[in-house]
């Protein structure tokens, strides 16, 4: 056995007996809040949040869902971000146990921008896609991992953005470093023997990798902050998978202005270089006479690639088809790294009213066999595609934006 690992232990923790006092508990959850905010909890948190929302403008409404909401101080700490950065944000905060729903009715602040509702992790009572992001911090050590695999499914069916789950990673140091903390606190005893349990309770980032694969839900990384905290986040504004030999990505945002004008700057490749920065040059080669199909060379700067401000160029030759009545784009990649890609350019009005909703997505599948799977997804579709198409989305929406901006 290595010498940080810490066996899995399933022993209980006071604070989930029915018949813990009422003031414990409450102290309890205070140390947790305390915890949250001192070491680390609340950023853990909302860096995920702040990543998923980062092609989302200030002035769209989010809709956030918080699982096993406890004290309701995380609810309680999103709200406060969304004030400080302008944004506008309400959050539901969803628990199992009425005590806790008691407990956080008193701790979150008089506003209509946080609702307690009771309802299971497993089985949350919502339609599909009717949050933006779901958050569930430090309650999956509480449940068993099929609780917390349908967890997962749950917050992959009722959000469109994502999620973001954080927990304690079990091994000897977060046991130190958790304990450490608590005690240079004065944490209450019921906190100091629940830590202790809530560590062994926890997971490794192989376990976590597990309940993911048995979930089924795409689209996810495992992180940590501050080392003894574990982060699970969904991100489905891009994602980047291989279906047998088939590499797909998909880039998202949503942009507050015209369609119209949206679709007419991504025809436009010839002044991509002049208003890209990350594009060098864009040369037609051929074009019909409307300028709906062009054969071009373009050549762009995948930036910070190493370290900050490097450039890598990278150049291909592609067909690019602009269907004006159904407002689509169609580039097929036929010389450079990507060849054989084929990218669809996707324009909507959201439903949700955030403004239109611009998808790109690429699909690619190489002759050679070999080079399909981790070479094209890692190296082709993460480092290069998606990084270069994200720059793409995000220049156009502040063009698009600060036009609409300079209307008012």
């Amino acid at each position: 056995m290595h010498w940080n690992s810490l066996s899995k232990s399933y022993e209980s923790e006071y604070i989930d007996d029915p018949e813990a006092s009422a003031t414990d508990v409450c102290d309890a959850m205070s140390d947790v809040a305390r915890s949250n905010k001192t070491f680390g909890g609340f950023a853990a948190v909302l860096a995920q949040i702040i990543q998923l929302t980062r092609n989302v403008g200030a002035d769209v409404p989010l809709m956030i869902i918080d699982i096993g909401t406890g004290s309701g101080d995380i609810p309680s700490a999103i709200v406060d971000w969304a004030n400080r950065t302008g944004r506008i944000c309400s959050v539901v905060a969803v628990d199992y146990l009425p005590q806790m729903l008691q407990l956080a009715s008193g701790n979150v602040p008089e506003s209509n921008k946080i609702a307690l509702v009771q309802a299971n992790a497993s089985a949350l009572p919502f339609q599909d896609k009717a949050f933006d992001i779901a958050v569930c911090a430090l309650t999956f050590h509480h449940l068993s991992e099929d609780v917390c695999a349908a967890a997962l499914k749950e917050m992959n069916r009722v959000t469109r953005m994502g999620f973001v789950v954080t927990d304690l990673r079990r091994d000897q140091i977060s046991a130190h470093l958790v304990r450490l903390g608590l005690t240079l606190t004065r944490a209450h005893a019921m906190t100091l023997h629940d830590s202790a349990a809530s560590v062994r309770r926890s997971f490794s980032p192989r376990e976590l990798e597990k309940l993911i694969s048995c979930a089924g839900t795409f689209s996810t990384r495992i992180g940590s902050h501050l080392y003894y905290r574990l982060t699970v986040t969904q991100d489905k504004t891009t994602k980047v998978h291989v279906r047998g030999d088939q590499m797909e990505i998909e880039n998202t945002v949503y942009i507050r202005g015209p369609l119209g004008r949206i679709f007419e700057l991504a025809c436009a490749i010839q002044d991509w270089p002049a208003i890209l920065p990350h594009y060098i040059d864009v040369k037609i080669l051929e074009s019909n006479e409307d300028g709906s199909r062009k054969l071009t060379t373009m050549a762009a700067n995948r930036t910070d690639l190493l370290f900050p401000g490097a450039m890598f160029p990278v150049t291909w030759t592609s067909v690019q088809i602009c269907d004006r009545i159904d407002h689509s784009i169609i580039f097929k990649h036929i010389g450079g790294i990507a060849t054989g890609m084929w990218v669809r350019w996707i324009l909507s009005e959201d439903s949700w009213g955030r403004g239109t909703k611009v998808t790109i997505a690429h699909s690619l599948k190489y002759g050679i066999s070999v080079l399909n799977g981790a070479f094209a997804q890692q190296v082709v579709g993460k480092t290069f595609v998606s990084h270069i198409a994200n720059q793409t989305l995000n220049t156009i929406k502040h063009i698009v934006e600060q036009e609409q901006l300079a209307k008012v």
